[in-house]
């Protein structure tokens, strides 16, 4: 049966969603493609009518309320377009759809309490429709007040905005599906790569661990633990940069919270992110500063204790993952170090690090520690060609060697075309002139900027 292919795009108001939309049907049109162009709220007749009411009725909406019209005109548009588009094996492309509520109406207007993410969540889990792949859009203070016709933005706006753009960011970056696009490189995207599916990343870790390969003896051995009643209640998961340690973390929590099927309600909610018994934890993002931030703050760990007392919505386990715990300052490891020392009962956190010499010593000896091995050649071979089943002999051949075990380091020497950077690497350690040097800083800014 054909199956088409759906894309949405997000992003704050007049960032220029609609507009990128338009250029991508073209250029897909060109290449001979099938495109549905729609949008949200609205798209389908019902959905139309209720996008009147709810950006120009004037009608005072309960946030409850306002959640559930923007979710009836979407399952509506979801039953009456874009499924039977798909079905048809059309792309479609839509302009906002449930990340949209989630960041707007969960993190803006109701400011991220968690009954009213909940409350979203579960909406979105009878849907039982996501994007196979969105693109966020970001573009500067200027171009979004030139969009949105205003010349000054208010101050409580701006604050609107960046809290938004925030959220949108930390929230879809957990998704394979998400591709970020900063305002002076996406418009003439589309012209270069019209449907892309070879971009040689590495799978989204809580995908890659409905497939986990090359672990079974430490599975074996935990999976003995958890039958003894002997799981202790922190784990520290250690092992080079790229080896696969926060999908192996998200394996073990699947298999905490029965979420191993693929096609379970806990595998799917896991999948999705919305599943009320897994907190993930990482490092931040930086609005201001347009980047990650260098650290985990004291407000992170904060949100793992509140967590972890709560009571587990399916009477089971409470899961908390922290990935990149080395990144931690000061304060928040003194914070997880309260919690390590009382632990609540049927709760289990899973510390990842590729450094854990720099952990606070008195949290290394609170944690059961589980060194991962560098892969063999065969498991990496496998992990790449589940990803990219076209990957050639000769591709393999030239990246296995130098992967050293890990698959991170694997897909990025893939990405690497031609050796390019590991040539100007090893120009550099063996010492070239200024002028070159100056040339090879260019030549991986460039590579860079293209990859973000």
């Amino acid at each position: 049966m054909k199956h088409g292919l759906f894309i949405t795009f997000e992003g704050i108001d007049g960032v220029g969603k609609s507009t990128q939309a338009d250029l991508l049907a073209q250029a897909l049109r060109t290449h001979g493609y099938k495109v549905c162009l729609t949008r949200e709220p609205g798209g389908s007749a019902a959905s139309e009518a209720l996008r009147q009411l709810l950006l120009f009725g004037h009608v005072p909406f309960s946030l409850r309320s306002e959640i559930l019209a923007h979710f009836a005109a979407r399952f509506d548009h979801v039953e009456r377009v874009i499924d039977p588009a798909l079905r048809e094996g059309q792309v479609v492309l839509c302009t906002r759809f449930s990340d949209s509520t989630i960041a707007y109406q969960g993190y803006g207007s109701g400011k991220g309490e968690q009954a009213l993410l909940s409350f979203i969540n579960m909406l979105n889990q009878s849907l039982d429709r996501q994007p196979d792949k969105t693109f966020l859009l970001k573009a500067s203070r200027k171009t979004t007040q030139q969009r949105l016709f205003t010349p000054v933005l208010s101050k409580a706006l701006k604050k609107l905005l960046r809290k938004i753009q925030s959220v949108y960011v930390v929230w879809i970056r957990h998704f394979s599906r998400l591709t970020i696009f900063i305002n002076k490189y996406f418009r003439k995207f589309w012209l270069f790569v019209p449907m892309s599916h070879h971009a040689l990343e590495p799978q989204d870790p809580r995908l890659a661990s409905l497939t986990l390969i090359g672990r079974d003896t430490a599975v074996a051995m935990f999976r003995k633990t958890l039958a003894e009643g002997r799981l202790a209640h922190a784990w520290l998961i250690t092992g080079d940069e790229g080896i696969g340690k926060f999908t192996f973390a998200f394996y073990l929590a699947r298999i905490l919270l029965k979420g191993e099927n693929e096609q379970s309600p806990s595998g799917r909610r896991i999948s999705a992110a919305t599943h009320t018994d897994l907190l993930v934890v990482e490092r931040g993002y930086d609005e201001k500063r347009q980047r990650y931030r260098n650290e985990i703050v004291i407000d992170d760990i904060r949100a793992v204790n509140t967590f972890l007392y709560r009571t587990a919505a399916e009477d089971g386990w409470r899961v908390v993952l922290i990935d990149g715990a080395e990144w931690m300052n000061r304060n928040a490891a003194n914070a997880l170090l309260k919690i390590l020392e009382e632990p609540p009962s049927r709760a289990i956190l899973f510390l990842t690090s590729s450094a854990p010499g720099r952990l606070l010593p008195t949290i290394r000896s609170r944690c059961r520690q589980l060194e991962l091995k560098p892969l063999n050649h065969e498991a990496i071979k496998t992990i790449l060609l589940t990803q990219y089943p076209n990957l050639t002999s000769d591709e393999l051949a030239s990246v296995l060697p130098s992967a050293h075990g890990s698959p991170g380091k694997a897909f990025s020497l893939l990405a690497d075309k031609n050796g390019t950077i590991a040539q100007c690497v090893r120009q550099t350690l063996e010492g070239c002139h200024a002028l070159r040097e100056y040339e090879i800083v260019e030549t991986i800014l460039i590579k860079v900027n293209v990859g973000n």
